[in-house]
């Protein structure tokens, strides 16, 4: 429920390092229903303003195969891409 001027809202959020996982789905879905999609870079979440460091990034990268890479590219690509600004 939400509060003053302020609706409610429920917010998922991934790495989307699988191209047939949940939130696959989840983006399939946004589409369906019409909801906003905000995506953003990693790079947009480094360190020394943002989160995640180099070695966290590096850590990752090693865990991933590049098949799956591959396959997220794909995936991304027929997403709609939406400002993160937009309201």
């Amino acid at each position: 429920m939400g509060r003053g001027s302020v609706s409610a809202q429920t917010v998922f959020s991934s790495t989307h390092q699988n191209a047939d996982g949940s939130m696959t789905k989840l983006l399939q879905e946004a589409a369906v229903r019409g909801w906003q999609v905000y995506n953003w870079c990693y790079r947009e979440t480094l360190e020394p303003h943002g989160w995640l460091s180099e070695r966290e990034k590096e850590s990752f990268k090693r865990t991933v195969s590049s098949d799956t890479l591959a396959r997220r590219s794909r995936t991304r690509r027929a997403q709609p891409r939406r400002s993160r600004h937009r309201p």
